[in-house]
């Protein structure tokens, strides 16, 4: 094969392999500039204690719940570490990464464990009783 078909080819490959992260940019700024997500009711995340929404414009969301004051949190339950899907322990108020242990305050702060970053975070408010999430 001749250099400049090799060329060519090689860089139409590269070309087309950066298309499907092209188009979540682009879904992900147009989800963004539409305004927050209305993603649940507060008396529904209230009586789970959290919602785990794995296909949101924004990514996957875990919203949690505390009582008196109602202050509602939202964050990518992803762990940083290894991307392992973490869980909300209500009575700790931690999130906890199940593959490697890593322990998350209820602001995503990392707080124990192999994680070297904390969980990203959403900005999350109420509004007649639903629950608007959008970029933080």
């Amino acid at each position: 094969m001749q250099r400049r078909k090799f060329i060519s080819i090689s860089a139409a490959g590269l070309g087309l392999s950066q298309v499907p992260g092209l188009l979540r940019l682009r879904q992900g700024s147009a989800a963004a500039a539409s305004g927050p997500l209305d993603l649940a009711s507060l008396p529904e995340l209230q009586r789970a204690g959290s919602l785990l929404l794995k296909n949101t414009a924004l990514g996957p969301v875990l919203l949690t719940s505390q009582p008196a004051p109602v202050v509602v949190k939202a964050v990518d339950p992803r762990c940083p570490h290894e991307g392992c899907l973490v869980n909300w322990k209500l009575s700790e108020k931690l999130f906890v990464c199940p593959c490697h242990g890593a322990e998350f305050k209820a602001s995503g702060q990392l707080s124990n464990g192999p994680a070297r970053s904390p969980l990203k975070t959403f900005k999350a408010s109420i509004a007649n009783g639903r629950i608007l999430v959008s970029a933080a």
